[in-house]
């Protein structure tokens, strides 16, 4: 149902797979996601399975490999990576100094 709901909110096809929070309950579709849109890239928050593990491969995670690693905000420099920068405006949101994977997405108009 919210597959079908996502695409119904376009013409065309989805085109990218946002994971914008370690939690597992934002995460837990995000395969299923990629595997019924092959074609989507992937954009994940920082911080993705980095607790208790450290270093679980993308490929075993997600099934493939990440695009892109969505740091800081849209107005980094590092952003221009981004196909979407221009239209939705994003920003990553940490809590405290004991890192461990405490990184949110917010986006916003």
């Amino acid at each position: 149902e919210f597959f079908e709901l996502v695409e119904s909110c376009s013409d065309g096809p989805v085109a990218h797979v946002v994971i914008p929070t370690y939690a597992l309950e934002h995460k837990v579709f995000g395969k299923d996601a990629l595997t019924r849109w092959p074609h989507a890239r992937l954009w994940t928050a920082p911080g993705q399975f980095s607790f208790p593990l450290p270093s679980v491969p993308d490929e075993y995670i997600w099934g493939r490999s990440v695009s892109g690693v969505l740091t800081d905000s849209d107005q980094a420099l590092s952003s221009t990576q981004i196909p979407w920068v221009d239209e939705i405006q994003y920003e990553t949101l940490t809590a405290g100094t004991f890192n461990v994977g405490l990184s949110q997405l917010t986006f916003y108009e």
